[in-house]
This record gives C-alpha cells, sequence and structure tokens, in this order.
C-alpha cells in the first residue's frame, strides 16, 4: 500500500511483487506503518489476491514465507511454520 500511495508504483497490479514471487523470489507481505497508510495485513493480502491475481495457494506460501523469514532462530521459526500449517491447510481446504 505505502508504494501505491507515496506512487513508488503506479497501482497493485503494476507492483513488481507478483513477478518477484513468479520468478521464485522468497518475498512477504507487510505493514509499512498501519497508522500512516491506514492499512492491515488483511488489506495487503487482499490488495495481493484482488489487484494482482493471487490464489489462496500462493498467499499460503506468501505467509509460510513471512514466518521462515522472521526475525528468529531456525528453531523457533520451524515450531511457528509447524504450529501455524495445520490452519493454513484448513484454510486451503475451505477454499477448493
Amino acid at each position: 500500500t505505502s508504494n501505491v500511495q507515496t506512487r513508488a508504483v503506479e497501482s497493485y497490479a503494476t507492483h513488481p511483487f507478483r513477478d518477484y514471487f513468479a520468478r521464485g523470489m522468497n518475498v512477504t507481505l507487510n505493514t509499512d506503518n498501519r497508522l500512516m497508510s491506514g492499512t492491515t495485513l488483511t488489506d495487503e493480502y487482499m490488495h495481493a489476491a484482488e489487484e494482482m491475481g493471487f490464489t489462496v495457494a500462493d498467499l499460503s506460501l506468501v505467509a509460510l514465507n513471512g514466518f521462515a523469514s522472521a526475525f528468529l532462530p531456525w528453531e523457533e521459526r520451524l515450531r511457528l511454520i509447524e504450529s501455524v500449517r495445520g490452519e493454513i491447510d484448513a484454510i486451503e481446504e475451505t477454499v477448493q
């Protein structure tokens, strides 16, 4: 959202995030400054789905990338991923 608001990119559709993902880069969705941007992480995922064409499976991978990229010791990241994997699987099952 901040890239669109500051006009670093013309729109969500022209943001290179989709291209980076398609090239296999480890991309994540985040909020820069929720108070200034007026956005939430949920909003960011909705923009990715609605304006960038991300599927639920794509967004699941993006979410897992976020957990894998957390500023935590690797073992903690693995435990975190394990703890949310079931929830992500359940979400994917409800939309298939």
